[in-house]
C-alpha cells in the first residue's frame, strides 16, 4: 500500500472498485483481494464506506488463495462490523485473522489483530482485556520497527486509562501517541492524537484548551476526508459548549455530528447523539424539534431491537 492519499473522493476510486469487481467476475480472486487492499483501510473506511468494504471482501473470502490476503481481509470485516456496531461479530472476524496469523507467525498481523480485538473489548467496557491485547499489540510494534502501529497501541492504552479516569496515565500515552503519528506524518493518526488530548483537557474542566485541540482536530479530518474523525471532534465540541451552557452552540456542533453519523451508519452512536440533540432540543424549549428527535430515536430503537432479535 504505497500509493496513500492519492485518491481523494470515491468518484476517483471508481475504476478501480469497477476492475475489482471484473476481477471477482473473472474468478480473479487473489487479483481482486490485491488491489482491494491499496483502497480499503486508508480510503474507503476513512470514507465511511462500510457496506462497500463489507461486499467486495464478503464476496472474496472464501475464495482467496494466498493467506495474507485472507488476514487483511479478517481485519478489514472485523473492523467494519465494529463500526457498524456490531461487536460480537466483529470479536468473530478479528479472532478467525489472528489464528491464521498465529500460525504463519506473522508479527504485523498479529499486532493488528491484537489492536483491533483490544478496540472491541474497550467498546464492551472491558478495559483491563483491552489494555491487554493493546500491550501485545505494542510489543510486537516495536519489535518489528512498525512506527505507526506502535502510534497506535500507544494511544489505544491511553484510550483505556482515560475512560478508567486516569487522566495523568491518559496523556503520557496520548502525547507518546502524537509524537510518533507527528514524526511518521500520519495526518489521521495526528488529528486522533490531538482530539484525545482535548478530552482529557475536556474532563479536567480546561475548557480553551480543549476547544482548541479539538478545533485542530476537525480541521485535519476535513483536508484528510475522514468523516468519523469529523464527527468525533464535533461532538467534542457540542459536549464542551454543553458543559459551559452554551446550547445553541452545542446544538449547531451536535447536529452536524448527527447528519454524518447517520451517513457512516453506526447505530450506538447515532443513538447518542440523538439522545444529546433531544436534550438541548429540551434545555432551549425548542418543542418541535424535540419531538422530531424523539421519533427518529424511537425508529432507531425499534431497527435496533429488530436486528438483535434477528441476531439471536
Amino acid at each position: 500500500m504505497n500509493k496513500k492519499r492519492e485518491w481523494q473522493s470515491i468518484e476517483e476510486l471508481k475504476p478501480i472498485i469497477d476492475e475489482i469487481k471484473n476481477l471477482i467476475h473473472l474468478e480473479q480472486y487473489d487479483n481482486a483481494g490485491y488491489k482491494l487492499t491499496d483502497i480499503t483501510f486508508d480510503y474507503l473506511m476513512v470514507w465511511g464506506y462500510y457496506d462497500l468494504v463489507c461486499e467486495l471482501w464478503e464476496s472474496l473470502l472464501d475464495k482467496l488463495t494466498i493467506t495474507y490476503l485472507r488476514m487483511w481481509a479478517y481485519n478489514d470485516l472485523g473492523l467494519v462490523y465494529g463500526n457498524l456496531g456490531k461487536i460480537k461479530e466483529a470479536i468473530s472476524l478479528l479472532e478467525r485473522g489472528l489464528k491464521i496469523a498465529q500460525k504463519e507467525n506473522n508479527k504485523d498481523f498479529i499486532g493488528c489483530f491484537n489492536n483491533n480485538l483490544g478496540l472491541m473489548y474497550a467498546d464492551l467496557n472491558m478495559y483491563s482485556r483491552a489494555i491487554e491485547c493493546y500491550k501485545q499489540q505494542l510489543k510486537l510494534a516495536k519489535e518489528t520497527g512498525y512506527k505507526r502501529n506502535e502510534g497506535i497501541a500507544l494511544g489505544n492504552i491511553g484510550n483505556a486509562y482515560y475512560h478508567l479516569e486516569k487522566y495523568e496515565k491518559a496523556l503520557k500515552y496520548y502525547n507518546q501517541y502524537l509524537n510518533i503519528a507527528k514524526e511518521i506524518g500520519e495526518q489521521r493518526d495526528i488529528g486522533d492524537a490531538t482530539g484525545d488530548i482535548g478530552e482529557v483537557y475536556a474532563d479536567l474542566g480546561e475548557y480553551d484548551k480543549a476547544i482548541k485541540q479539538f478545533n485542530e482536530r476537525i480541521e485535519i479530518a476535513k483536508k484528510i476526508g475522514h468523516k468519523e474523525g469529523r464527527a468525533k471532534g464535533l461532538d467534542n465540541l457540542g459536549n464542551v459548549y454543553e458543559k459551559l451552557k452554551d446550547y445553541t452552540k452545542a446544538l449547531e456542533y451536535y447536529e452536524e455530528a448527527f447528519y454524518i453519523l447517520r451517513w457512516l451508519k453506526n447505530p450506538e452512536k447515532i443513538k447518542g447523539i440523538l439522545e444529546k440533540l433531544i436534550r438541548i432540543c429540551q434545555l432551549l424549549g425548542n418543542k418541535e424539534e424535540t419531538e422530531e428527535y424523539n421519533k427518529e430515536l424511537e425508529r432507531l430503537n425499534n431497527l435496533m431491537l429488530n436486528n438483535y432479535i434477528k441476531g439471536v
